[in-house]
């Protein structure tokens, strides 16, 4: 594009605003674009990387976290040759998530400042961001440890930045629903674990699935849920 917009056909900006500027930069090239890509990639990479270190695995696993992704067809090879928005939509998707578990142990003004960024970035990448936000805070929200990191003042914080990028791109409607759909998802979520949980007890035959049974339950309980 020749001009700065808040959307492009059915794609929301941020991508076509990065290689505007790249462009300017530069000069319109395609190792510019191959470079950009090459970024975005990393940054997946790398994400996945962080997350499972907070996750607590160990070398080992963290290493096969990362090595995971080269089973996944879209991102070894359709996102390599022909993918765009959805390649900074993954790298911005799985920052988004190393950041909300790091929130679980340091809640910390500026931390919650970059996942509001994150999300307004997510939300400027590819609109279908927005189910990946949903589901990954109605999930955290299932868990006290996340609950109480999401459930504070200072996410304020956070909604304020991501407004803050997501206005000038023109998707406040999106964003509203994308609100809607949280706190939507957020109460049914632990009514729909409790009833799966209920019917899965009734259903279980003796033996080696009803202790699974009473093992999920115990997890459940931990959690808050059942």
């Amino acid at each position: 594009s020749q001009r700065l917009q808040p959307g492009y056909g059915p794609q929301p900006p941020l991508y076509t605003w990065l290689v505007r500027a790249l462009f300017l930069a530069t000069g319109p090239s395609l190792p510019v674009l191959l470079g950009l890509k090459a970024i975005l990639l990393t940054l997946v990479v790398s994400g996945v990387a962080l997350t499972a270190r907070e996750m607590g695995l160990g070398t080992a696993q963290q290493s096969l976290a990362v090595l995971g992704l080269a089973l996944i067809p879209q991102i070894v090879w359709e996102d390599q040759r022909n993918f765009t928005h959805t390649v900074l939509t993954l790298a911005v998707a799985s920052w988004t998530l190393f950041q909300i578990l790091r929130l679980a142990r340091r809640r910390l003004w500026t931390d919650y400042a970059l996942w509001g960024a994150l999300v307004g970035l997510g939300m400027l990448g590819k609109y279908n961001y927005g189910l990946f936000i949903a589901g990954l805070v109605a999930a955290a929200l299932t868990i006290p440890v996340y609950r109480r990191a999401l459930w504070t003042p200072r996410l304020l914080v956070s909604a304020a930045v991501a407004l803050a990028l997501v206005l000038p791109g023109g998707v406040i409607m999106s964003f509203a629903g994308l609100f809607l759909l949280v706190v939507g998802a957020a109460m049914m979520t632990p009514m729909v674990i409790r009833l799966l949980h209920r019917l899965l007890a009734r259903a279980a035959p003796p033996g080696i699935w009803r202790m699974g049974v009473r093992d999920l339950d115990r997890h459940l309980s931990r959690l808050g849920i059942a």
